[in-house]
């Protein structure tokens, strides 16, 4: 199964956020670990994590957090079609129908996220941690 990582989950992950951390560091933990899913997360999310966290790691510690993340992530690109298709389709939160037609490009079978509000309409099943690690 391909899992797309919103953005707010990696960053709970890697800034260590409560509450969210348990669940969001179960789900990479079981999935990308696992070694029957495959988590991907779109290049977009990886910059805004990094953005985020820049004052809570140095560059050394961020420098290591990405090099991991590369060792059990497939991140994916955005692309000019992800826009051209996120503008056609022009949803109330941009960013997340980026973030949804970025998915579904890379075949994505579900989106994890703790913004389900932002992927209504989405095509594909779209889930909160917990939610995933009680079907998984």
């Amino acid at each position: 199964m391909n899992v797309f990582i919103d953005t707010n989950v990696l960053v709970d992950v890697v800034a260590m956020r409560d509450p969210f951390f348990d669940d969001s560091y179960r789900v990479f933990s079981r999935c990308a670990k696992g070694g029957e899913h495959r988590v991907l997360v779109s290049d977009l999310s990886i910059c805004t994590m990094v953005y985020l966290v820049r004052k809570q790691l140095n560059r050394s510690q961020l420098r290591t957090m990405l090099d991991n993340l590369q060792k059990h992530l497939s991140i994916v690109p955005i692309g000019p079609r992800a826009i051209a298709d996120a503008i056609a389709n022009f949803a109330e939160d941009f960013e997340d129908e980026v973030q949804y037609r970025a998915a579904l490009a890379a075949g994505a079978d579900i989106i994890v996220t703790r913004d389900k509000p932002g992927f209504v309409n989405a095509a594909i099943p779209v889930m909160s941690p917990t939610e995933l690690l009680r079907s998984i």
